[in-house]
């Protein structure tokens, strides 16, 4: 379809044949421009229909990494949470255990200083008792002593007699 076309002219006006001729030339032309672009046309839609789907694809792929690293950071944050949880209550059972031997520890303290105190009572006791015994041993021997003597002087005197 370039450039200006000129007609032969007839009797009445220009030549039928070779407007004709330029008419059905035109229209094969068009013809044959409107089957390339609806080809064109048919082409793109398919392009364009192979791109949606694979948009789809990709939309529903990062959909689905997004729920994944959602579930993920879900995961870890219920994961920390009970971490923490545990640590609390970690720390807390220890505190209340070191609150337990502190008191079992303050009671064998006392315990110790009540023993202690006894044991001292007792060394006192037996130290007197002791000293009793000494001293009713002195006696007794004493006692014997005189008892001895006195018999050994009635037998020397029974002897002399």
């Amino acid at each position: 379809m370039g450039g200006v076309k000129r007609f032969g002219t007839s009797l009445f006006g220009y030549k039928k044949s070779d407007v004709n001729a330029y008419i059905d030339k035109l229209l094969s032309e068009v013809s044959n421009s409107i089957k390339d672009k609806e080809t064109e046309i048919l082409m793109l839609k398919s392009q364009l229909k192979d791109i949606k789907t694979k948009y789809d694809e990709l939309m529903e792929e990062a959909e689905a990494k997004k729920q994944a690293k959602d579930r993920v950071a879900d995961i870890l944050l219920d994961a920390r949470e009970q971490a923490e949880q545990i640590i609390k209550k970690a720390a807390a059972q220890h505190a209340r255990e070191m609150e337990i031997l502190k008191a079992e520890q303050e009671k064998e303290r006392e315990k110790l200083v009540i023993m202690k105190e006894e044991v001292r009572e007792y060394r006192i006791k037996i130290s007197e008792t002791l000293k009793k015994l000494d001293f009713q041993m002195n006696t007794v021997e004493r006692e014997l002593e005189q008892l001895v003597g006195n018999d050994v002087s009635e037998m020397c005197e029974e002897e002399q007699h």
